[in-house]
């Protein structure tokens, strides 16, 4: 490494090891990447830490208890599959779909027998 690239690199405080030509864009790149290495953990840190802190008397907001609530009903081995479980809701909603299935299936198979044997005439 040359006397040059050696006080470039001293000064901007890069430890490139590249011809004294490329230093500057290496260098740059190095300095870009360590910017966003620490966004990135910045970031990070700040999503995935925890709002629902506890207060002195051990108490959780409402919200946060009644979600809880609701994972242990999913939780439990009731003999039920996962879309039974949600109650009443989910079984209108699966029922829904269920019936939006059958009647676009049979819309489908008349379509295709329409296409396949055309009315003569």
């Amino acid at each position: 490494m040359s006397s040059t690239s050696r006080i470039k690199s001293l000064l901007t405080g890069c430890e490139c090891q590249v011809p004294s030509h490329t230093l500057s864009g290496m260098c740059k790149w190095q300095t870009y990447l360590s910017k966003m290495s620490s966004t990135f953990r910045l970031a990070v840190r700040k999503f995935s830490t925890s709002q629902a802190v506890k207060s002195a008397g051990g108490e959780v907001p409402a919200g946060f208890a009644a979600l809880k609530q609701k994972q242990k009903m999913f939780n439990i081995d009731n003999g039920l599959r996962i879309h039974e479980r949600g109650g009443v809701m989910d079984m209108v909603l699966y029922n829904t779909t269920l019936g939006f299935i059958i009647v676009g299936g049979i819309l489908w198979v008349k379509t295709v027998y329409g296409m396949a044997y055309p009315k003569k005439g």
